[in-house]
């Protein structure tokens, strides 16, 4: 797959154990970083504990080939940077990555219909733009060996599914329901990227097999991660790819139909609880659109039928732990692992404030398990101790704000406000409307969950809250000093400050105040998409150059701006808006017939003379009237059409050309706006009729809609 150069990106490519470069990739300006899975210079390391039964066998070439590609990916997303503390406003976020994998099948994974779903699935994953070249990989690429065969199903006592367990509390009870509740055998399969997450893996491996006598709970770990080195990118976003390769790899090998990829349905979902957090700045690791990407490509690798589901999708967090108290297995809940940070000492496991964190403390409150997750596991208390600045004091409050938001809308109002929830939606299942009713109704459980357990904890701190003796900064403090989800002032005006009761000051919310009912027509960013509404239309759309370039003439509409200034990206001057008719809205255009053209074309010329020369035929006839606010209208309109004559025009009345660099512009901003609009006409033809009608391009370019249309635009 060639590699088509971006705009405002990272952008690297990766060489796997030593794979040749296409030659198209050669002459790209692009860092180039090695990775390496074998030899003394292996910084990654790839390799499968294998399970109780020791019996020999290899995964077939297609899964083999899957596994390392998602373990190179891996690879290659925490060794490219995407900027880190040093680009607090995410400019780098997104990233161009170009992967030359060796596999045993490169006729199979260059297939355009293969490529395409795997860099679909990992570029919705991660809001990265993926690009991969095959080669055959030669013999000392080793297949990785599993210690299991297809023929080892009945020694294993026949598991019929594959249970991906991470350590944390969504896949214990994803488990434990598969075993209480619906009498399935599964085989668990987890990731491992550092040796302190095996002891607990294994603890709850052990307890499980204690609980349920009946199932041996055979076990297979796969260690991928980099090692030798120092990952300057931590967040990881290809995880999510990488445990249901290998999960799928596992029920392949074995002849196993499904594998159950647990997350609780909010956190599958994950919403966007503050305006900072859209696309993969929030983990889709199973969002809905992800896991149906992911089993789109599982079709094409395992012919026989692979499928990737998540068993928790319509519960809460809370619900889900609710099954642990009901199948006896409650004291488990102390041996998983929440937190997002990794590193993290053994008797404080959790940091308290990730976003993990923050959901499981409130679940845990929420199911009555508090006995068993113990707040002095938590670095920090949530509700008592001061949250420190920054990240974990806007998602404490973003997340309770939000859960107030959720709480008092409905479904129609839930979708409007967040169109992100759209994604969550299959458009190939049926009832559309069900399922986006079952979505609502999952957002408002939890939020309802949330309240209520900020309730417990209110009322059970409640003599500390009347003696005032919080300490500054807590969320308890925050949340019963302030509406968290307010949005109107006393004067009708939308506000981001609220009195804090306590201390008689005022804070200021890290979370934008939502609009009641957003704005007709908007653009909002989405990841590297951009979700465009127009009227009643919307889309889902790339986040372009040209997209980019539209936004200044949507947002400074009957406003000329230049081509030099739409490239540079620069906004145009306040003092240029003009009261006036523009030339535009005469139906009057700047062009240019090429390079080192003239400014304004001889056709556009005779327009503004023959304008210029009935303004003056109207001047006349209204100076008997004496209306002067007519008058001084035809005297702005006419002085402008004179600068634009005289704008084209050079010594003796010559045509005055202009520069190679204003050529250059106008050419590259003509290009791109209009094949920004051209895609717009499939999913959007009102918006592209509107848009092909009222923008005009040239040398300056102006978006004159009549009448007036109005965007809210967050791009």
């Amino acid at each position: 797959m060639s590699v088509e150069p971006g705009e405002g990106v990272v952008r690297a490519i990766v060489r796997c154990d030593g794979t040749p470069l296409p030659a198209a990739w050669r002459d790209l300006d692009w860092a180039i970083q090695p990775i390496r899975s074998r030899g003394a210079a292996c910084d990654l390391d790839l390799h499968v504990d294998g399970l109780r039964q020791k019996v020999t066998g290899q995964l077939d070439r297609r899964a083999n080939d899957l596994v390392r590609i998602a373990a190179y990916a891996f690879g290659a997303d925490q060794l490219v940077s995407r900027g880190g503390k040093g680009d607090p406003d995410r400019q780098r976020w997104r990233r161009e990555l170009a992967l030359a994998v060796p596999v045993a099948d490169p006729d199979f994974w260059s297939e355009d219909v293969t490529t395409r779903a795997l860099v679909e699935t990992l570029g919705f994953g991660t809001d990265d733009i993926w690009s991969f070249a095959f080669a055959q990989a030669g013999s000392q690429e080793e297949q990785l060996s599993m210690d299991l065969h297809a023929d080892d199903r009945q020694q294993l006592a026949g598991p019929d599914c594959v249970a991906l367990l991470s350590g944390g509390t969504d896949s214990l009870c994803a488990v434990v329901a598969a075993v209480a509740e619906q009498e399935m055998k599964p085989l668990l399969v987890s990731h491992r990227s550092a040796i302190h997450l095996q002891g607990p893996q294994r603890r709850l491996a052990e307890g499980l097999a204690d609980r349920f006598a009946g199932w041996s709970f055979p076990e297979m770990s796969f260690w991928v991660h980099l090692r030798n080195r120092e990952a300057p990118e931590r967040s990881r976003r290809t995880r999510g790819f990488l445990v249901a390769a290998l999960g799928a790899a596992a029920a392949g090998q074995v002849g196993i139909p499904i594998v159950l990829l647990p997350d609780n349905g909010y956190v599958s979902v994950n919403p966007p609880v503050n305006a900072q957090l859209v696309g993969a700045l929030n983990s889709r690791g199973t969002h809905p659109a992800f896991l149906r990407l992911v089993n789109d490509l599982l079709a094409r690798v395992f012919p026989d039928g692979v499928r990737v589901e998540n068993p928790l999708a319509d519960l809460t967090r809370a619900e889900a732990l609710r099954g642990l108290t009901a199948h006896g297995c409650a004291g488990l809940l102390a041996e998983t692992r929440s937190c997002a940070k990794s590193r993290r000492p053994a008797d404080t496991p959790h940091c308290g404030t990730c976003s993990q964190c923050v959901d499981r403390r409130f679940a845990t409150v929420a199911a009555g398990l508090e006995d068993h997750d113990s707040v002095d596991r938590y670095e920090v208390d949530l509700f008592t101790d001061t949250l420190p600045p920054g990240e974990a004091k806007t998602f404490a409050t973003s997340y309770v704000g939000f859960a107030q938001r959720v709480d008092v809308r409905g479904p129609e109002d839930l979708f409007g406000d967040y169109p992100q929830l759209e994604l969550c939606l299959d458009p190939d299942a049926p009832a559309m409307a069900t399922q986006a009713e079952r979505l609502a109704d999952l957002l408002r459980r939890h939020s309802a969950e949330v309240l209520d357990a900020l309730g417990v904890m209110v009322s059970r701190h409640g003599g500390v809250i009347a003696r005032r003796q919080l300490r500054d900064g807590c969320l308890l403090q925050l949340a019963t000093g302030l509406d968290l989800g307010a949005t109107d002032e006393p004067d009708g005006k939308e506000s981001n400050t609220v009195a804090h009761l306590e201390l008689g000051s005022v804070v200021e919310l890290p979370v934008p105040a939502p609009h009641n009912r957003p704005g007709k027509n908007r653009i909002e960013r989405y990841g590297r998409l951009a979700y465009v509404v127009f009227g009643d239309e919307k889309a889902l759309v790339d986040n372009t150059v040209g997209l980019r370039r539209l936004v200044p003439l949507l947002k400074w509409p009957h406003q000329q701006q230049d081509a030099l200034s739409l490239e540079a990206g620069s906004t145009p001057p306040a003092d240029s808006m003009s009261g006036a008719v523009t030339l535009a809205q005469e139906g009057l255009r700047v062009t240019g017939p090429g390079r080192q053209g003239p400014r304004v074309d001889r056709r556009a010329t005779r327009d503004y003379e023959a304008r210029a020369a009935e303004l003056r035929l109207q001047r006349g006839e209204l100076e008997a009237t004496g209306d002067e606010v007519a008058l001084a209208r035809i005297d702005a309109d006419m002085e402008a059409l004179t600068d634009q004559i005289l704008l084209g025009k050079g010594k003796g009345g010559q045509g005055r050309s202009w520069s190679d660099e204003h050529e250059r512009a106008r050419t590259k901003i003509t290009k791109s706006l209009h094949s920004c609009i051209k895609g717009l006409a499939k999913d959007m033809p009102e918006l592209h009729a509107h848009l092909s009608r009222w923008v005009h391009t040239g040398y300056t370019c102006i978006y004159d809609p009549s009448p007036r249309e109005h965007w809210d635009i967050s791009l």
